[in-house]
């Protein structure tokens, strides 16, 4: 759980610094007087209602897009493992199964006549 001054880090309030931050940077709501088509151009060029938690969200997401390992990713959510972590964002990261199996293909005609691992003196 992440703390400040010692109490437990709470979710921004609709009045508090966060939302007020946030109409600022939408502007002024429109008219009521416009119509249909130029509210929805309007809306459209507003800065996003963006809540924290999607904040959150954006935030892990970048970390997983540059490269971050999971466990710094845990740590800077706050989330007890990395496993809560994967569980959340696992699907974020690329499916490299192909790729993992051409660099072990690679290592195995590579050490052919070498023993390995668990195999070493094995025979069959």
């Amino acid at each position: 759980m992440s703390l400040i001054n010692g109490r437990p880090l709470m979710p921004p309030t609709a009045t508090g610094w966060y939302w007020k931050a946030v109409g600022r940077l939408r502007g002024p709501d429109p008219d009521e007087d416009i119509n249909e088509a130029e509210a929805a151009l309007y809306e459209s060029k507003r800065f996003p209602r963006v809540t924290a938690h999607q904040l959150r969200h954006t935030a892990a997401s970048l970390m997983i897009a540059d490269g971050a390992h999971i466990k710094t990713i845990q740590k800077q959510l706050g989330h007890k493992s990395a496993t809560v972590t994967l569980d959340h964002y696992g699907h974020l990261y690329p499916d490299d199964l192909d790729d993992i199996a051409a660099r072990m293909g690679v290592r195995f005609r590579r050490g052919c006549g070498k023993p390995c691992g668990e195999n070493a003196g094995t025979t069959r």
